[in-house]
């Protein structure tokens, strides 16, 4: 069952989009939509507020947004997205000692990426862009968390219609 224990503060207007837990359950990732911030929680404080709080994307793009994050399977690594301009896959690293981030790298992908999948069995990060209809595949360095080139891509015919990755 679940229960609610407590509020996390964010800027108002944000919006919050999605979010991810570390394996341990320390720290807490969230990404907004409207406010293309990327916020840091760590649960062992009493303070609700993030212990970091990035700004992203590029302020030029008004309708810029966050829009899909995901932490590496070995906790390393956090991977967001951007989309409605400058389209791209962000990398940070994590300092595990308090969870904070560092940007890696980043990396312009199809228009509009709609959400991404770690693949770590394959070496592969899969990215979705819903207006250029495609999924594209980027090998991803376990060790570094990096994101290498373009592998490959699948292009989804136009009467396909994908949204969400799924097929209408």
């Amino acid at each position: 069952s679940l229960a609610h224990k407590e509020d996390l503060i964010l800027p108002e207007g944000s919006g919050p989009r999605h979010l991810d837990i570390s394996s341990d359950g320390r720290f807490v990732y969230v990404l907004t939509e409207m406010g293309k911030d990327l916020a840091v929680f760590d649960n062992c404080r009493e303070s609700r507020t993030p212990v970091q709080l990035l700004k992203l994307g590029d302020s030029s793009f008004q309708m810029q947004n966050g829009g899909d994050i995901h932490l590496h399977p070995n906790g390393l690594f956090l991977y967001v997205s951007l989309r409605d301009g400058d389209d791209s896959i962000i990398s940070f690293y994590i300092k595990p000692q308090n969870g904070t981030l560092t940007l890696k790298q980043v990396v312009r992908v199809g228009a509009h990426p709609r959400n991404f999948v770690i693949l770590p069995g394959r070496g592969l990060l899969a990215v979705f862009s819903k207006n250029d209809a495609k999924i594209q595949f980027f090998p991803l360095d376990a060790k570094t968390g990096a994101v290498g080139s373009l592998q490959k891509e699948i292009i989804f015919p136009p009467s396909s219609n994908p949204v969400f990755g799924l097929f209408r």
